[in-house]
């Protein structure tokens, strides 16, 4: 239950994430930001749970995980690397790690397409910290002929 509760934060978090991305003047920071929390707190939840599942039931694992191994397991397992020094043995943990196999799919692929679609339309509407000055602003006078510089034959 704690494992649920802990996903709905993370999707808390990336909603809130998202949300701030569109409205903040430098959304390319943001992205950084929002990228650096979301997987820090999906990779701490994990770890914490396996940790605290091993804790509770021995041999619940091919080992005992401290904190350490606990890390280096969700690591292992997020980047699909899977040494295979430490599985789950139980199907508790084995459906514990597909939720998690899934949700890292979920977060690489959903997560990453919302926050840079978010960040490429935040950066296509125009903002003036994101996009150049116009000529007005740069000083240069507008072009007097009334014709565009394009259509200006040289």
């Amino acid at each position: 239950m704690a494992l649920v509760f802990g996903l709905v934060l993370v999707s808390g978090l990336l909603v809130w994430q998202t949300i701030s991305i569109t409205k903040s003047p430098y959304p390319r920071l943001r992205v950084i930001e929002a990228v650096t929390a979301v997987f820090s707190l999906f990779i701490l939840l994990f770890a914490t749970t396996y940790f605290l599942m091993a804790r509770s039931t021995a041999g619940i694992f091919t080992q005992a995980l401290n904190r350490t191994d606990s890390l280096y397991f969700t690591i292992t397992t997020f980047a699909t690397v899977g040494f295979g020094d430490i599985a789950p043995v139980t199907q508790g943990a084995r459906i514990t790690v597909l939720v998690q196999v899934l949700a890292d799919l979920l977060l690489l692929g959903v997560a990453l397409k919302v926050i840079l679609g978010v960040t490429q339309a935040t950066l296509g509407r125009g903002d003036p910290a994101v996009s150049p000055p116009s000529r007005s602003q740069q000083g240069t006078p507008p072009d007097q002929s009334g014709e565009s510089p394009t259509n200006n034959p040289q």
